[in-house]
């Protein structure tokens, strides 16, 4: 061990492999049992984290920070990610062919802060509302497994959940030229936006909660009007002889999720059943 320090092999050698790996990372065909072999002396002679680790670290540091900095302003989002996506694999990768395990923990943080942490806004900005428009499952399944990564992706995407549901919401309820298809327009919507949380959010608690919150807001802009319109929706699907229906008939008569979970609004549901009632489809 101290012939290798003192005789400049050490530097020399850790520069070699550290130009190998980048070269591994650029695509280029290495020999990667060569790699491990040179890894392994270092093991071998207890000098790993001394003098192999910490420079690698630093050289991946250096290049994703490089490379993170390139692809987020070349690519579009869902290319982002696929990409981040991949570098996680290939490192992960790394770490079982010729590192030691110790390292993991220290590369991984390193891809996530240069790729995810370093640009989170940017992410968030790239084009979140456009995969919720165009209903892009797998990338809104991935995006939420990347952000959750990192302690303030979640949060981050979560605002931009709300505020995405509040806009497109917000234009719906106030457009009056919709009003005959606003409740089947708002069901199709909510039906979506469920889906995106079971299928894509893990049913995240707390993106369940967004979603309730964000509707409320909405509907509250034309909160009477919408439960007047909701009441004539529900009134035309029951009208099969002039009967009276329960409120438990009134719900399983939907054929999608229709009842208060569906409008969270409670004041929203209370006007409803007012207008119900007006209608004679309720029992005084």
């Amino acid at each position: 061990r101290h012939i290798v320090e003192r005789c400049g092999i050490c530097s020399r050698t850790v520069t070699g492999i550290l130009q190998l790996i980048e070269k591994d990372r650029r695509g280029i065909q290495i020999n990667k049992q060569l790699l491990k072999s040179l890894i392994r002396i270092f093991m071998n002679l207890q000098m790993y984290d001394r003098a192999f680790e910490r420079e690698f670290l630093k050289a991946t540091e250096q290049f994703y920070r490089e490379e993170s900095q390139q692809k987020i302003q070349e690519l579009d989002l869902s290319l982002y990610l696929h990409h981040v996506q991949k570098r996680i694999a290939e490192e992960e990768e790394r770490v079982h062919l010729y590192l030691e395990y110790g390292t993991f923990s220290k590369l991984i943080a390193i891809v996530e802060r240069c790729f995810i942490s370093a640009y989170l806004d940017t992410i968030i900005a790239k084009g979140v509302d456009q995969l919720l428009s165009e209903h892009r499952l797998a990338d809104l399944a991935l995006l939420f497994r990347l952000l959750s990564r990192v302690r303030e992706g979640l949060p981050a995407l979560k605002i931009a959940f709300a505020d995405y549901i509040k806009k497109m919401g917000k234009t719906m309820v106030m457009d009056t030229d919709r009003d005959k298809t606003l409740v089947s327009d708002l069901m199709t919507f909510k039906s979506g936006l469920d889906t995106v949380i079971t299928d894509c959010f893990s049913s995240n608690e707390k993106f369940l909660h967004t979603l309730k919150d964000s509707f409320d807001f909405f509907i509250n802009t034309r909160a009477n009007k919408i439960a007047e319109l909701i009441a004539k929706f529900m009134d035309s699907k029951l009208r099969t002889g002039n009967k009276e229906c329960s409120e438990e008939e009134l719900d399983s008569v939907m054929d999608r999720p229709f009842t208060r979970r569906t409008w969270p609004n409670g004041c929203c549901w209370a006007e409803v059943r007012r207008w119900m009632q007006k209608r004679r489809c309720y029992p005084n």
